[in-house]
Formats: structure tokens, C-alpha cells, sequence
């Protein structure tokens, strides 16, 4: 094998290497974002609930 093969060789292994980061980095981005938009939904949800407990008791109250 020559020295340039050898390069070629590195080369591609390091693109694989790199591919492989951005993909996992890809991977976290989205989990993250789940993670948000469950947070979110959760909040959400607590306030609708609020609301309509405080409005029940609104209603129980006259």
C-alpha cells in the first residue's frame, strides 16, 4: 500500500467517524426535543386542568 492509498484510507475512516458524530448528535437533537414537547404538553395539560377545576368551583360556589 502506498502513502496515498494509506491517506485515501484515513481519510474515508475519518468521514465514516465524523458521519457517525452528526448522526448521534442528530439523534440527541430529537430526543431533546421530545423531552420539550412532553414538558410542554405536561404543562399544558396542568393548566387546562387548573382552569377547569377553579371554574367548577366557580359554579359550586354560587
Amino acid at each position: 500500500m502506498d502513502g496515498g492509498e494509506e491517506a485515501s484510507d484515513r481519510f474515508e475512516a475519518a468521514k465514516s467517524v465524523q458521519a457517525k458524530r452528526h448522526q448521534c448528535d442528530q439523534r440527541c437533537v430529537i430526543i431533546g426535543s421530545n423531552v420539550i414537547v412532553k414538558k410542554l404538553e405536561t404543562l399544558t395539560v396542568a393548566k387546562i386542568v387548573k382552569q377547569v377545576t377553579a371554574g367548577l368551583a366557580a359554579i359550586d360556589a354560587r
